[in-house]
């Protein structure tokens, strides 16, 4: 290699100080996000809310295989007055066990 290819010792540092730099921004912002997604997670209390089973799946045969997991025991709902209600955090350990 020439040497014009090797950057001189001062561009090198510099080029290092900026990466510091930026890993440090890096850091900073990714604790700064999981800070807030723990934040979220432990305000998230509307997961446990009860709502209509229908609401919750995303087609009607994922309704019928929701009602199926339910009769099976696989899926946490429940019927009131007609309908069949679950909670987000079921539907999304059901989702997660199939």
């Amino acid at each position: 290699m020439a040497a014009a290819d090797h950057p001189d010792p001062p561009e090198v540092s510099t080029e290092i100080e900026a990466l510091l730099h930026t890993v440090e921004v890096y850091k900073r912002d990714n604790q700064r996000l999981q800070a807030e997604i723990a934040e979220l997670r432990h305000k998230s209390t509307d997961d446990d809310q009860p709502r209509p089973l229908k609401s919750l799946t995303a087609s009607d045969a994922e309704y019928t295989a929701a009602r199926r997991a339910r009769r099976a025991g696989l899926l946490r709902a429940e019927r009131k007055g007609g309908r069949w209600y679950s909670t987000v955090a079921a539907i999304r350990d059901w989702r997660a066990g199939r």
